[in-house]
C-alpha cells in the first residue's frame, strides 16, 4: 500500500512489537556496501527456537530461514530482529489483494530466485515484546538501566521517578525502581516494590501492595489488594 510513495532510496521496515537500540546509519552503510536487495537485522540469542532462525555464509549472505526451529534444526543462534532494509524494486514481488507475509512468503521466494539477501548482526539492546512476560521485562530493563532509554518524570529518590501532580501519603512505602505517572494518588499504607510503572490518573487504595507491575492510565486499585507480576489495562 505504501509503494506509490517510494522512490529509488532503500526503505527501512520495522516490526511494531520490538524495543530496540539500533544504529540505522551503520545498518544502511552495510546494506549499500553489500549491494543487497534486502538486509535483515539479526540478533544473537540463547534460545533460537522461539524466533525465526537465519543462517548465513562466511560473507553474511543469507542461506536459509527457519521459522521457530526445533532444537535438531538449530545450526546457529542468529535470529530475525524484525528490522529490514529493502530496495524499492523488491516490493514489485508482493502480489496485491491477498494476505502475503514478508517473512514467510517474500523472503523465501527471493532466496529461491537468488536475490542478494544479507544479515546484519546487531549488538545493542533488543526485546521482542510478543507476550506479557517480555512486556514486563521491557519495563524492568528500562527502570534498571539495562535498556538505553530514558525514564520520564523527576527523580524523587532512590530510582523513584514521579511526574507532575502525584500525591503520595506519608505512610506509603515505596522502593524503586519505579515510575509514578501524572496525577496518580497513592493512599496510606501502600507498599510498592521492584519494577512498578503507573500511568497517569492511577488510584492505589489503602494497604495495597504492588510488586513488579505495570498499571495503565485511569485505573483504580482498591484497598488491601496484592498485585505481583501483573499488567492492569487502562480504565479498569
Amino acid at each position: 500500500l505504501a509503494e506509490p510513495y517510494l522512490d529509488t532510496e532503500p526503505v527501512i521496515v520495522m516490526n511494531g512489537d520490538i524495543l530496540i537500540d539500533l544504529n540505522l546509519t551503520h545498518l544502511l552503510a552495510f546494506h549499500k556496501r553489500k549491494g543487497a536487495a534486502v538486509t535483515v537485522t539479526l540478533i544473537r540469542v540463547q534460545d533460537p527456537t522461539q524466533y525465526g532462525l537465519v543462517l548465513m555464509d562466511s560473507v553474511d549472505r543469507i542461506l536459509q530461514f527457519v521459522e521457530k526451529p526445533h532444537w535438531d534444526e538449530v545450526k546457529g543462534n542468529t535470529v530475525n530482529a524484525g528490522v529490514y532494509v529493502i530496495e524499492p524494486r523488491v516490493f514489485r514481488e508482493i502480489p496485491e489483494g491477498i494476505t502475503y507475509s514478508i517473512e514467510r512468503d517474500l523472503y523465501p521466494s527471493l532466496l529461491q530466485k537468488g536475490s542478494p539477501m544479507y544479515g546484519f548482526v546487531m549488538d545493542g539492546y533488543w526485546n521482542d515484546i510478543g507476550n506479557p512476560e517480555r512486556y514486563l521485562k521491557a519495563h524492568h530493563d528500562i527502570l534498571h538501566g539495562e535498556a538505553p532509554f530514558p525514564v520520564p518524570g523527576e527523580l524523587l529518590r532512590d530510582q523513584i521517578h514521579v511526574e507532575e501532580g502525584v500525591r503520595i501519603d506519608p505512610s506509603a512505602r515505596i522502593y524503586g525502581p519505579c515510575l509514578i505517572g501524572r496525577d496518580a494518588d497513592i493512599a496510606s499504607g501502600v507498599q510498592i516494590h521492584g519494577s512498578v510503572v503507573m500511568g497517569s490518573n492511577v488510584r492505589i487504595g489503602e494497604g495495597t501492595e504492588l510488586r513488579n507491575c505495570v498499571i495503565w492510565e485511569n485505573t483504580t486499585i482498591g484497598k488491601n489488594c496484592v498485585l505481583e507480576n501483573s499488567i492492569v489495562c487502562g480504565k479498569t
